[in-house]
């Protein structure tokens, strides 16, 4: 096969280099015919005796890295480390050549089409961080675990790749430290660069440990000499993987060039895997004209999977490559949509591609949801949940002695169900119930035992009273509710939406509930999901593109709802037919985020959203649609957030990353003020008005008190326990009634503080974090935590007056009204729990 030489700029200063591909099987060491060469600029291919001459360019980096396209049907041997050796430092020579750059390639012993890999990102190890050397080894501990445990229909594990930010600071040592950790691997590990794996100070920084570095060369310094090409390809079964720089990188011709070539020389007949570290469709993606020369080149083959992290989300986009599916993944270190950490299983398998996310760290105990404790009427199903990840827990069942086993069925990765025959409950008499599961025909059951006595009273229903319109109720955000719902609660029933619901909260009106629900693993179940108050029977559910990671409101008779990336949907609350869309208009930033929840007041919603260059408000007429103002300028950063701005007084008020607070004039959305209190890039919570004063909770459980007028600070107070999730995120937004702060923070505790001066008045702590929103309803609050428990506390001395455990997160705010508290859960799944004293 003859040689391709591709020439660039760089031809005065060239190092010729030459070797041999070689079959290592056996010995025999014959050499590859047609197997792709390249430095990431130029590429050829070996001869028929599986000999190269490549030209290399003496200044295009710091250290050339020549490397190969593995092969379909061939591995690289491991390194010392373990992981593909199918690149080589080289050394050129001033003038000539450099010789004998030879690689050595094995036959792979059981090649497949039908197979599973594990891709994870943002590891960010650092000694002294959130992720230490040890704590990715441990991780990966996990995977093996994982792996050896779950069904694999889709065949073995062949490897791990890692979507970029290796490190925090792309020092040296933490790149060495990142090498030692992925040793714990079982199988292969394919790392891919990110923008903290770059020596310069890049935005989103700042980054104090890393140099002023501003040329390419420069900046990927570091991660060539530790870990390799910043670009590359290698082939497994039917599919092509490309691996990516895309932060820096796509503003590098040889990039392009060189991604040219190598899908002319290895595309044919392959389905493509893009692999970068920047989903291409985000605030935080390059500008357009950086990236349509990719997409563009994307659309002339067979792409089918992107694969991303740098957002520390978990996000599923059918629609940015005809034919494709994006699929960004989760932070290991820290995630920024509050969602867990965790890997993906992507699995080819009789050509179906699925892409299933696996937490990490899970509490994979049995709990017995329903039914448990005292029950007011007698149950008609049981409801229990386990985290099982996906492949695993095949089999679950339940019996109420005397009576024999049933089997239960698996709703979602969490939730077992089944049905009760009337004739095993026993009125006003304490009976136990069972539980089994397996996660294998060959495991052992595990069990949970739980009892429970039903009292026998008449059944009652829930009803609506003051409505629950959006995030905390009121536009204000003060989480205040009208109606006394007063413990003990039953529950009265629980509706799966098919997703996850994590931070989208409950909104109650027209006797409905009306929540926002993600999909990890697809795009599938995303969308509003729509229950009967009354009897927990689904009304609809109308699915979109994005996840609606945050609260819905509800005016009038529409439902409003921002879809992770846009747009602004406007549901009929009958049907959830789409009535109106509103989509941002900036031409030259066309990618967005919507974390934001809106807020609705006097015929108008405010949403906030993210695009490049920072935070935009936009008001519009919630039946048109009809754009009423946008406000004068960005705000803020520009990584996402989670809060829904407050409206109050004339003014709008819209926290952004890293703790920025805006104060809008609400009639023109001109910017009257812009104060910063600092904290981390994480904001998921709102600010409040109440009481003369803007609360703010910042990253780093501190609640601030500031002037509506001047964006003052007027007290803090610093919640001083230790942190009980990784980065120390505060999601929580504070209550406020009778001159009374209800916060909640992520190290577990509730703290009611004076208004006037923040002066705590109690704690009350619970054993997870909290990033649930407390709701005021009479003498007590509602409250949700990471402990898997939903709680009634005592405003007057913070005891806990009762709860219920679902056995996973709370992360969702509760809404009462009427004679009702509703709740979601990380499950999926709404429940909705009836006092018996409520109206009638």
């Amino acid at each position: 096969m003859a040689s391709v030489k591709v020439l660039s700029e760089h031809d005065n200063g060239i190092t010729w280099v030459s070797g041999r591909v070689l079959n290592d099987d056996g010995g025999s060491r014959r050499g590859l015919p047609g197997v792709a060469v390249s430095d990431g600029d130029n590429v050829t291919q070996t001869e028929s005796d599986g000999s190269y001459r490549l030209p290399v360019a003496r200044t295009r980096r710091h250290r050339a890295v020549v490397f190969v396209t593995v092969p379909a049907g061939w591995q690289a041997p491991p390194d010392e480390r373990g992981n593909p050796a199918f690149f080589r430092h080289v050394d050129l020579a001033r003038t000539g050549s450099v010789d004998n750059v030879d690689f050595v390639l094995r036959p792979d012993p059981a090649p497949t089409d039908d197979y599973r890999f594990v891709t994870m990102a943002d590891v960010h190890v650092q000694a002294d961080g959130i992720n230490t050397k040890d704590g990715l080894s441990s991780q990966l501990r996990q995977i093996n675990s994982y792996i050896r445990e779950s069904r694999n229909d889709s065949g073995p594990a062949m490897f791990v790749l890692v979507a970029g930010d290796l490190t925090n600071y792309a020092t040296e040592e933490e790149f060495d430290d990142y090498l030692a950790a992925i040793t714990a691997s079982d199988i292969p590990v394919w790392s891919i660069p990110g923008n903290h794996d770059l020596t310069a100070r890049v935005p989103g920084g700042p980054y104090p440990k890393q140099s002023p570095a501003t040329q390419y060369r420069d900046v990927i310094a570091n991660y060539r000499k530790k870990i390799g090409p910043e670009w590359y390809s290698f082939q497994y079964g039917r599919q092509h993987f490309v691996v990516l720089e895309n932060y820096r990188g796509l503003g590098e011709p040889d990039q392009l060039r060189w991604l040219t070539r190598d899908l002319e020389i290895n595309a044919a007949g392959k389905q493509i895997v893009v692999v970068s570290h920047v989903p291409w469709n985000v605030p935080q993606t390059p500008s357009p004209d950086l990236t349509a020369p990719y997409l563009e080149l994307f659309a002339r083959y067979d792409v089918r999977l992107l694969l991303a992290g740098h957002t520390h989300s978990n996000d599923v986009d059918p629609a940015l490559v005809d034919g494709a599916v994006q699929v960004v993944t989760t932070s290991s270190s820290f995630t920024k949509d509050l969602s867990p950490r965790g890997f993906r299983m992507v699995e080819f398998h009789e050509g179906h591609l699925t892409t299933p996310f696996v937490e990490l760290d899970a509490d994979r105990e049995l709990t017995v949801v329903h039914p448990a404790g005292d029950v007011a009427r007698a149950p008609s199903a049981v409801h229990v949940n386990r985290y099982s990840p996906p492949g695993l827990a095949t089999e679950a069942r339940y019996r109420i002695p005397p009576h024999g086993w049933r089997p239960l069925s698996r709703t979602g990765d969490r939730m077992w169900v089944g049905q009760i025959d009337p004739e095993h409950i026993t009125p006003r008499t304490t009976q136990r119930i069972d539980v089994q599961l397996r996660d294998d025909a060959a495991s052992p059951w595990m069990q949970k035992a739980a009892t429970f006595t039903v009292a026998g009273t008449p059944q009652t229903t829930p009803r609506q009273g003051t409505p629950w319109p959006m995030f905390h109720r009121d536009a204000r955000h003060s989480g205040r509710g009208t109606d006394d719902v007063r413990p003990p609660l039953d529950l009265a029933w629980v509706r799966h939406s098919g997703g996850t619901i994590l931070t989208s909260s409950p909104a109650v009106d027209h006797d409905t509930v009306f929540i926002g629900v993600r999909d990890e693993n697809a795009a599938t179940n995303s969308g509003v999901f729509a229950v009967d108050l009354g009897t927990g029977e689904p009304r609809w559910h109308s699915r979109t593109v994005g996840q609606v990671a945050s609260s819905v409101a509800v005016d009038g008779d529409v439902v409003l709802a921002a879809c992770a990336r846009g747009p602004l949907l406007a549901m009929d609350v009958t049907d959830g037919r789409v009535r109106w869309e509103w989509t941002p208009e900036h031409p030259e930033e066309p990618d967005c985020w919507m974390y934001f929840s809106p807020t609705v007041a006097d015929g108008a919603v405010y949403q906030a959203y993210n695009v490049a260059s920072g935070v935009w408000v936009v008001s519009l007429d919630t039946q048109t649609g009809k754009q009423r103002w946008r406000s004068e300028k960005p705000i803020g950063r520009n990584w996402m957030s989670h809060g829904s701005p407050a409206v109050a007084d004339g003014s709008l008020y819209v926290v952004t990353a890293y703790g920025n607070l805006a104060a809008l004039d609400l009639d023109s959305g001109a910017v009257r003020w812009q104060a910063a209190f600092g904290g981390g890039i994480v904001v998921g919570s709102s600010p409040v008005v109440d009481g003369g004063l803007v609360l703010l909770a910042c990253h780093g459980d501190r609640l601030v008190a500031v002037d509506p007028a001047d964006g003052e600070a007027r007290w803090s107070y610093q919640a001083p326990g230790p942190s009980r999730w990784p980065g120390r995120s505060t999601a929580a937004t504070p209550a406020v009634s009778d001159g009374v702060v209800y916060a909640a923070f992520s190290d577990g505790s509730v703290t009611a503080l004076t208004i006037e001066t923040g002066e705590p008045l109690w704690h009350h702590h619970t054993d997870g974090a909290i990033l649930s929103s407390p709701a005021v309803s009479g003498g007590r609050l509602y409250v949700g935590s990471n402990d898997g428990h939903i709680r009634a506390i005592d405003r007057d001395d913070g005891r806990c007056t009762w709860s219920h455990n679902l056995g996973t997160w709370v992360a969702s705010s509760p809404a009462a009204t009427g004679n009702t508290v509703v709740a979601a859960a990380w499950d999926g799944a709404v429940y909705a729990f009836v006092s018996a004293e409520g109206p009638p």
